[in-house]
């Protein structure tokens, strides 16, 4: 608030900056009330424009909304976060603290909007590739924690109806987005960007310090650059045979039912792991009214499946348009299902929202790691040995894997060469990597050291601790933990789990949704095999299934996934 504050200080002489209020409009306790401008205002002449994107949030949202809500700036560019709200840290203890929502932050007695504030120019880009779409960000804002949502006493800006422009970006294969409209191919030259541009041409042939009168006096060129920005797009996406002509009358939201089904299909009813995935969705106008420049956003949980978007153009009442997106499905991915919600938007804006969609997820193998230490060396000679050997029990070969010593708290302890890695294992090779340290001094008792052994694509993580002393040690390795089958009972569905360790299971515990549903302390009988069995509803919301398991030796694993 204060660096905020100070920043916009520099554009008003003599203006409400920020106010903040508590619940019901009270006052905070430890909170400033209130910041006013100071009559000293070096740039108290020049016009002023603010780019925000949906990351515009907390400080730099507070600073657009104080100039805007006090008609000192135009704001260019995508709807922010929408982040009004003020938390306060209390310690608890030297591990663990208390973030509170204490207040709100209120930019010239303004509330910033939960979904965010709409710019008096926006910017919505469509990013088109050969094998994606990525729809326009910040439309619509269905999954918002209950401390951006604004209470009802609150009053926000007046509803703006902004001047929208439509950028194309062309992406690359790896992502990378290339802007049609830029005047300068150098990416990172911040005036090659169109809204930078446009932004910049507006302040200097129309610019006032009144952000009114400079929206006023520039809203002929502004409409003149929307229609030049939808030509750009029409022409772009003709190409790829897609209708974007936008009737006068489709601007207004006619009378009549509005509702849209969707299906959606995969190659062979599944997604599976580790593969390129090609889905095809299709859209059906169920309505009475046409949808002109319609296209829709992809809601998951599932990360792979989030942020892409389908473009469908014109469809007509009765009338069904298809779309296809390629993901790229983790090798990591379990059995499970994921979730997907499309959001249909067209000129209007929003339409509607699909039940959720459900995707089978297929599992692939995977490989298993154990190891055995040994130590070589002595505290006469200062200098240890680790030798670390490793070997893939799985039926998968890893990727790189890495083992490394933690960076020790003791400035007696150096390490020599305290990471090695070992380029890919395969099924049942084994490996072997030399890790060196040097002590300063003499201890008591032999020093510990913990070992981390990591491989990224599969995600193995183990960690251990070392003696410096010489030793050697069997092999480890966490237990295996894998969903086996459904099974049906008296009492309906449940899912059995298999949980093996050659040393021995100490403890397995599961929960479904957040909630405890098993939990087995085994650390008397040490059994090898464990099944356990979980209560499953298949209905239509997905939940969260996570499955531990503890080993003898204090190794741990889990299986995480959403069914």
């Amino acid at each position: 608030m204060l660096g905020s504050s100070s920043i916009g200080d520099l554009f008003l002489d003599d203006a409400l900056l920020i106010t903040t209020a508590g619940r019901s409009g009270n006052s905070v306790s430890g909170l400033t009330a209130e910041i006013r401008a100071k009559p000293d205002t070096p740039f108290a002449a020049y016009p002023v424009a603010v780019l925000t994107s949906p990351r515009t949030a907390s400080g730099s949202e507070l600073l657009a909304a104080s100039l805007r809500n006090n008609d000192r700036a135009l704001v260019f560019g995508e709807r922010t976060f929408g982040k009004g709200t003020v938390q306060k840290t209390y310690s608890l203890d030297a591990d663990s603290s208390l973030k509170l929502t204490v207040g709100h932050f209120l930019p010239n007695g303004l509330a910033i909007p939960g979904e965010g504030m709409t710019p008096d120019v926006e910017v919505r880009r469509f990013g088109l590739g050969p094998k994606r779409f990525t729809p326009p960000a910040g439309r619509v804002r269905d999954d918002a924690p209950f401390w951006l949502m604004k209470p009802s006493w609150l009053t926000t800006e007046t509803t703006r109806d902004p001047i929208v422009l439509t950028f194309v970006e062309e992406l690359e294969d790896d992502g990378e987005e290339n802007s049609d409209m830029a005047s300068d191919p150098d990416k990172d030259d911040p005036a090659s960007q169109p809204i930078v541009a446009l932004a910049a041409e507006v302040l200097a042939r129309y610019g006032d310090v009144s952000a009114a009168k400079t929206l006023t006096a520039s809203r002929l060129l502004l409409h003149q650059r929307t229609r030049e920005a939808d030509e750009a797009l029409a022409r772009r996406l003709e190409k790829k045979a897609i209708d974007w002509r936008l009737p006068r009358e489709a601007l207004v939201r006619a009378a009549g039912r509005t509702h849209a089904r969707v299906e959606i299909r995969t190659t062979e009813g599944l997604l599976r792991a580790g593969n390129s995935e090609r889905i095809e969705f299709l859209v059906t106008n169920d309505g009475d009214r046409p949808l002109y420049r319609a296209y829709a956003t992809i809601s998951s949980k599932t990360p792979f499946l989030r942020g892409q978007g389908l473009l469908l153009g014109a469809v007509e009442p009765g009338d069904t348009r298809s779309w296809s997106i390629e993901v790229d499905v983790p090798k990591t991915a379990g059995f499970a299902r994921a979730d997907v919600v499309v959001q249909l938007h067209d000129a209007t804006g929003f339409v509607a929202s699909s039940a959720p969609l459900l995707l089978a997820i297929e599992p692939i193998a995977q490989p298993s790691l154990a190891y055995r230490v040994s130590v070589a060396g002595s505290q006469d000679d200062a200098q240890f040995t680790i030798h670390v050997e490793l070997e893939n029990r799985g039926s998968e070969a890893t990727g790189e894997v890495r083992a490394f010593l933690r960076h020790p708290d003791s400035e007696e302890i150096e390490l020599l060469a305290g990471t090695a890695t070992v380029e890919k294992l395969t099924a049942g090779q084994r490996a072997g990597v030399d890790l060196r340290v040097r002590t300063s001094t003499s201890f008591a008792s032999p020093p510990e050291l913990d070992l981390i052994i990591s491989e990224a694509d599969y995600r193995v993580f183990v960690e251990t601790k070392v003696v410096l002393a010489e030793s050697e040690s069997r092999w480890k390795a966490p237990p295996s933990v894998a969903l086996e089958r459904i099974v049906r009972t008296g009492d309906g569905l449940r899912l059995v789990a298999r949980v093996s360790d050659d040393s021995g299971i100490a403890a397995v515990w599961s929960t479904i949704g957040g909630e405890q549903t098993q939990h087995l302390d085994l650390g008397a009988t040490l059994p090898r095999l464990v099944r356990i069995e979980m209560p499953w509803d298949p209905g239509p919301k997905i939940k969260p299934i996570v499955v531990h398991a503890a080993d003898s030796d204090g190794l741990r694993n889990r299986l995480g996934t959403g069914l």
